[in-house]
């Protein structure tokens, strides 16, 4: 899967997918598969939950079980210390005290370990 990961990185660069479809459907096959293993990488971590799980496509939305504010001022911590960039919105929803984030998968994120991600989630619960 690392090959796949530099080699979607270099056509993401270029912002072209060179050899037409059949690249392209091999990217998306990449970025579907870094889906699945980020929302494996946080199943089970109390307070994260994945929407769809298992994800379908190379998006997915995570419900916090925090409020919306201390996610967001962790996530702005997180940048600031760290220059990871996690959520640009957080919505809230009908239940109180959680909060969802929508994750598309692309180069940005395809170099993200497992165990990176499910620390990254985990800061933005408890920083």
């Amino acid at each position: 899967m690392a090959a796949r990961r530099n080699a979607l990185r270099t056509v993401a660069q270029r912002g072209v997918r060179p050899g037409g479809p059949a690249n392209a459907a091999a990217a998306d096959g990449c970025l579907q598969e870094q889906a699945a293993t980020l929302a494996d990488a946080v199943r089970g971590l109390a307070g994260v939950e994945v929407i769809p799980d298992p994800p379908h496509t190379p998006m997915m939305h995570l419900l916090f079980h925090r409020e919306a504010g201390a996610v967001r001022a962790a996530a702005l911590r997180i940048a600031g210390e760290d220059r990871v960039w996690t959520f640009a919105q957080l919505a809230g929803t009908d239940v109180p005290g959680v909060c969802r984030a929508e994750l598309e998968v692309g180069d940005a994120t395809l170099g993200w370990t497992p165990a990176a991600f499910r620390d990254l989630m985990q800061r933005l619960l408890t920083d």
